[in-house]
Protein backbone atom coordinates (compact mmCIF):
# COMPACT_ATOMS: atom_id res chain seq x y z
CA UNK A 1 0.00 0.00 0.00
CA UNK A 2 0.99 3.73 -1.08
CA UNK A 3 1.19 6.18 2.18
CA UNK A 4 -0.47 8.84 1.90
CA UNK A 5 0.85 12.18 3.33
CA UNK A 6 -1.81 15.27 4.04
CA UNK A 7 0.28 18.47 4.08
CA UNK A 8 -0.56 20.57 7.02
CA UNK A 9 -2.07 24.03 6.09
CA UNK A 10 0.95 25.83 7.97
CA UNK A 11 -1.34 29.26 7.36
CA UNK A 12 -4.03 28.22 10.47
CA UNK A 13 -0.19 28.99 12.33
CA UNK A 14 0.10 32.37 10.83
CA UNK A 15 -3.85 32.92 11.95
CA UNK A 16 -3.24 31.44 15.56
CA UNK A 17 -0.48 33.72 16.00
CA UNK A 18 -2.43 36.77 14.64
CA UNK A 19 -5.55 36.02 16.77
CA UNK A 20 -3.30 36.23 19.74
CA UNK A 21 -1.17 38.70 19.27
CA UNK A 22 -4.07 41.26 18.35
CA UNK A 23 -5.49 40.21 21.68
CA UNK A 24 -2.42 41.02 23.66
CA UNK A 25 -1.47 43.81 21.75
CA UNK A 26 -2.73 47.18 20.60
CA UNK A 27 -1.91 48.19 16.89
CA UNK A 28 -1.49 51.66 15.21
CA UNK A 29 -4.08 52.28 12.90
CA UNK A 30 -1.94 52.18 9.85
CA UNK A 31 -0.80 48.89 10.49
CA UNK A 32 -3.71 47.56 10.64
CA UNK A 33 -5.55 49.22 7.55
CA UNK A 34 -1.97 47.17 6.39
CA UNK A 35 -2.59 44.23 7.62
CA UNK A 36 -7.00 44.55 6.39
CA UNK A 37 -5.93 45.65 2.89
CA UNK A 38 -2.94 42.57 2.74
CA UNK A 39 -5.49 40.29 3.77
CA UNK A 40 -7.96 41.12 1.00
CA UNK A 41 -5.27 40.96 -1.79
CA UNK A 42 -4.46 37.36 -0.59
CA UNK A 43 -8.20 36.41 -0.43
CA UNK A 44 -8.87 37.51 -3.77
CA UNK A 45 -5.62 35.64 -5.18
CA UNK A 46 -6.74 32.42 -3.61
CA UNK A 47 -10.06 32.66 -4.84
CA UNK A 48 -8.76 33.68 -8.33
CA UNK A 49 -6.28 30.47 -7.93
CA UNK A 50 -9.33 28.44 -7.20
CA UNK A 51 -11.60 29.56 -9.74
CA UNK A 52 -8.99 28.63 -12.46
CA UNK A 53 -7.87 25.75 -10.98
CA UNK A 54 -4.23 27.64 -11.79
CA UNK A 55 -1.68 25.75 -9.78
CA UNK A 56 1.37 27.79 -8.07
CA UNK A 57 3.93 24.95 -10.44
CA UNK A 58 2.48 25.95 -13.16
CA UNK A 59 3.04 29.99 -12.41
CA UNK A 60 6.20 28.84 -11.92
CA UNK A 61 6.96 27.22 -15.39
CA UNK A 62 5.41 30.43 -17.24
CA UNK A 63 8.32 32.66 -18.84
CA UNK A 64 8.51 36.41 -17.61
CA UNK A 65 7.56 37.78 -21.25
CA UNK A 66 4.00 36.00 -21.42
CA UNK A 67 3.19 37.15 -18.01
CA UNK A 68 4.39 40.72 -18.44
CA UNK A 69 2.21 40.92 -21.49
CA UNK A 70 -0.84 39.55 -19.97
CA UNK A 71 -0.23 42.46 -16.88
CA UNK A 72 0.26 44.90 -19.64
CA UNK A 73 -2.77 44.15 -21.55
CA UNK A 74 -4.63 43.82 -18.22
CA UNK A 75 -3.91 47.26 -16.89
CA UNK A 76 -4.42 48.74 -20.32
CA UNK A 77 -8.25 47.41 -20.50
CA UNK A 78 -8.86 48.92 -16.87
CA UNK A 79 -7.17 51.97 -17.49
CA UNK A 80 -9.39 52.79 -20.73
CA UNK A 81 -12.48 51.49 -19.18
CA UNK A 82 -12.41 53.33 -15.93
CA UNK A 83 -11.40 56.52 -18.48
CA UNK A 84 -14.35 55.90 -20.29
CA UNK A 85 -16.59 55.54 -17.35
CA UNK A 86 -15.73 58.39 -15.22
CA UNK A 87 -15.16 60.98 -18.66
Amino acid sequence: RRKESLDFPYFILLFIFFVIAGSFFIFEDSWILFFKNTSKIFLSLGLFFIGTEISFNAIKQISLKPVSFAVLLWSLVIGVTSLLYFF
